[in-house]
């Protein structure tokens, strides 16, 4: 088919077009090239025009030589064969127009009928024009069906068609009856029993690094954090905790603090929708917005029950005594009873591992949230020391049978 072979590539290799080939005259077979590009010479810039028709030129040789190749290709393949060569050539393809003869196959045929009788031609098929795989497309039925496929089907419906035994009087069946039968009672109990087996619960075992907010989902929901660990999946993105990012990059760029924020410990809660300036607005009325906060955004990681636990802190604060208070930003709907009780775990790591970085008694350090659009702070009481966090940490069962 003309296009096909010899081709007529749409696009060109060489060197002057293709960022992936090196100049002639670097090649190592740059003699047998009876050409080069040649840029116009002159004095100072040369002309547009020059530059062009040299490229063309160029351009028109290097299709000569690509042309020449091809001739070569099908000489080795006319010469190099043993017994008889079998020559094809199609006037179509996918589409519905007719393709011309390729000049290849032309000289072929132009040759066999002078000069070999005995070369067996036949003629292009009468199609009147229209492409017969469009006429009459090839069809298949995917995914093929095996014979043994067929098998199980048929052994499937007769299994249903059959009275169905229960666990029981399988069991029943070994004891007593005939021997073929005890026989398939046994396979079928050994079947059983493997489907028992796997179907066991499976041990889920920690990382060796935990995120807090997984800490967190660790207490409220292990079989969900035993399911992300086994298997990960991307969380969907959330407009909420998007507002959250830019907003704690606000109060960065406000206290000119130089810091990366981390998305990990945003409340996600949905939430009514406000625009950003109004939580700009009520955090400039709240008593935080006065005070010099002693750290902003500090990262950490430490070890409770032998794994190791990392975030960030949003903001702490000294209250003049020697003591500190950690205090989150959340830009979510403000958090009571048993909600509280289970952020509040959140807010029980930060403190500890503040204390332990800056070498701080732990009494010395408070902690609390801060509901920006309610613009309350809530200090949850009886907050877990890091007995009471390791003892969480050994007390939850990640074994899940999903």
């Amino acid at each position: 088919m003309k296009g096909n072979f010899p081709s007529s590539g749409k696009k060109s290799d060489s060197w002057l077009k293709n960022s992936g080939s090196i100049p002639l005259e670097l090649r190592a077979d740059s003699s047998q090239f009876p050409f080069s590009y040649e840029f116009p010479a002159g004095s100072g810039s040369p002309k547009a025009a020059l530059v062009g028709k040299s490229l063309t030129t160029f351009d028109d040789q290097w299709k000569e030589l690509r042309l020449h190749e091809e001739y070569r290709l099908a000489y080795v393949a006319f010469t190099r064969a043993r017994h008889s060569v079998i020559a094809t050539s199609s006037i179509y393809r996918d589409g519905s127009k007719e393709k011309d003869i390729s000049e290849i196959y032309s000289w072929i045929t132009n040759y066999l009928e002078s000069n070999d009788p005995s070369a067996i031609l036949s003629a292009a098929v009468d199609d009147d024009g229209v492409n017969p795989l469009i006429q009459n497309p090839r069809t298949a039925i995917w995914p093929l069906r095996s014979d043994r496929a067929d098998a199980i089907t048929a052994s499937a419906k007769v299994v249903s068609a059959s009275n169905v035994l229960t666990r029981d009087q399988l069991t029943a069946l070994t004891v007593s009856g005939e021997s073929e039968i005890v026989s398939k009672a046994r396979d079928a109990l050994s079947i059983l029993s493997e489907i028992d087996r796997r179907k066991s619960i499976q041990p889920i075992f920690l990382p060796d690094r935990l995120s807090v907010s997984s800490l967190l989902t660790m207490k409220s929901d292990p079989d969900q954090l035993a399911l992300s660990i086994r298997r990960p999946m991307p969380n969907h993105a959330n407009p909420f905790a998007a507002r959250g990012t830019q907003f704690h990059s606000w109060i960065e760029r406000h206290f000119q603090l130089s810091t990366l924020f981390d998305d990990d410990i945003f409340d996600p809660q949905p939430i009514a929708d406000v625009a950003l300036q109004d939580l700009k607005n009520k955090w400039l009325a709240s008593e935080w917005a006065h005070r010099v906060p002693v750290g902003v955004e500090i990262g950490f990681e430490t070890v409770l029950a032998g794994l190791v636990v990392k975030g960030r802190i949003d903001a702490i604060y000294s209250t003049g005594d020697g003591s500190f208070e950690v205090i989150d930003w959340k830009t979510g709907k403000e958090k009571s009873g048993d909600d509280l009780a289970q952020a509040a775990i959140q807010l029980a790591v930060y403190r500890l591992a503040y204390a332990k970085l800056h070498g701080v008694a732990l009494e010395k350090v408070t902690a609390g949230f801060h509901y920006v659009n309610e613009n309350v702070t809530i200090r949850p009481a009886d907050l877990l020391d890091e007995a009471g966090l390791i003892s969480l940490i050994q007390s939850v069962d990640l074994n899940t049978d999903r």
